[in-house]
């Protein structure tokens, strides 16, 4: 025991320093130049899963699980070894990084230093990718592909990101933090200015599955959170001016713009011709159905195995002519876990996902609650088996600080939650900066 105490507090030891450096990493170089699914930052949960593993045992029981039903599925019908453990790796790497950060944001009592600089930090990025767009290596960061059959080919940025949607979903923990600020904040010229920028960031992405998702998610909240007298307070005009901007904005595209590339594709979506939104949606859960049997339902094909038993029906399925140089995915986090884990794996997902939302009352904070309920929409409509973005949404909305907490929760949340935060923070660095106040910026 005494050896897993060492191991926690050597990792305790990181605090913000080496934290930020691996969140500028994440919004930036993460990903550039690697392979779809493999990120600097899962390399580094791969470096740490040894320690991981010996100090969380549900990582433990994880592993237990891929080595039995590797034995199983040997057994009966025949796997491809190196495709299964290389995903096993990965697999383990992407949920050890979960408990990595989520360890590190229950020992913090304020992000909002962190946030600032992230936030600051990623609309410097965008001025970047804004001004390469007249340079040659435009390609780097902006993206041309067909999404709907009315807009045909259509150039979005896609930062050094894998694709655009990727980059969106890597910007919304910075855009619902800034979002909360303003309906709980007096708003400030620095305020405006970065959820502007964050703003900019995702209309230039066009990522109408993020865009709507955050739309849904800031509607249910503010709805949900309407009666707290903080939001009546301070929100009350937010909202009704932003409304009345979004339904002015809408009518003044609908009758001067009305081909406008965002209601063209809004009209495609609502009317079945948008290929990215339909592979997204129902065509994903078709192919999903259509790749498993009744005998692999239950449990799924098994990590890795996709590459293998997915291959062609996926080529055949969306007529894709470059797949030979493409690992197939599904194209959202929901059916992806069903065909690797099958619906025993994304059921164990879907449990914890409620029963960490009561347990740590992720309903007592605003941007928790937002947090949680974007997500929650988004993996039905995007992600993958190990996205990155994905996991960061959710342990913020389980395990972060409550910075947007309204007061007539605020006692009773402390009890409940109490029980998940440590009693004594090893790192004085931490503390320090977790006084900050968030309104100082």
């Amino acid at each position: 025991m005494w050896i897993s105490e060492r191991i926690k507090s050597r990792w305790h030891a990181i605090g913000i320093p080496g934290f930020l450096v691996i969140a500028l990493a994440y919004f930036s170089v993460n990903t550039l130049f690697m392979p779809h699914g493999l990120s600097l930052v899962l390399l580094f949960g791969m470096a740490a899963l040894p320690f991981v593993l010996f100090t969380e045992r549900a990582l433990l029981v994880v592993l237990v699980y891929l080595v039995l039903f590797f034995i199983v599925s040997k057994l009966t019908v025949d796997v491809n070894v190196v495709y299964y453990a290389k995903s096993s790796l990965l697999f383990l790497s992407f949920l050890g990084v979960f408990f990595m950060l989520s360890n590190f944001l229950r020992r913090q009592n304020s992000l909002a230093a962190l946030f600032k600089i992230l936030t600051i930090f990623s609309v410097l990025l965008l001025g970047l990718f804004l001004l390469l767009w007249f340079s040659p290596a435009k390609d780097l960061v902006w993206w041309r592909f067909a999404i709907s059959t009315s807009l045909g080919e259509f150039t979005r940025l896609r930062g050094f990101t894998y694709e655009p949607s990727y980059y969106a979903l890597t910007l919304v923990p910075l855009i619902i933090y800034q979002f909360s600020r303003f309906l709980t904040e007096t708003i400030s010229k620095n305020n405006l200015f970065l959820l502007a920028g964050l703003a900019v960031a995702l209309v230039v992405s066009f990522s109408l599955g993020v865009i709507l998702g955050l739309t849904i998610c800031f509607v249910i909240s503010i709805l949900y959170f309407i009666h707290s007298e903080k939001i009546l307070q301070t929100a009350r005009v937010k909202i009704l001016t932003i409304l009345f901007l979004c339904i002015s904005g809408l009518a003044l595209m609908l009758i001067f713009f009305p081909s406008s590339p965002l209601l063209v594709r809004l009209s495609d979506l609502f009317s079945g011709k948008d290929t990215s939104g339909n592979s997204r949606l129902y065509e994903s859960f078709l192919l999903s159905f259509n790749i498993l049997d009744t005998k692999k339902m239950l449990f799924g094909l098994g990590v890795g195995q996709f590459k293998v038993d997915g291959f062609y029906p996926v080529k055949n399925f969306y007529h894709f002519n470059y797949l030979d140089s493409w690992g197939p995915i599904m194209p959202n986090s929901v059916t992806d876990w069903v065909v690797h884990l099958g619906v025993f794996g994304l059921g164990t997902k879907l449990f914890f996902e409620i029963y960490l939302f009561f347990k740590t009352r992720v309903f007592d904070d605003l941007f928790r609650f937002c947090c949680f309920v974007f997500i929650f929409i988004y993996q039905f409509t995007g992600g993958f088996l190990v996205c990155l973005p994905e996991l960061v949404l959710w342990s913020l909305a389980f395990f972060s600080p409550n910075m947007f907490l309204f007061p007539a929760e605020k006692r009773k949340t402390e009890l409940a939650f109490g029980s998940l935060k440590p009693t004594d923070p090893s790192n004085a660095i931490d503390a320090d900066i977790s006084n900050q106040n968030p309104s100082s910026y």
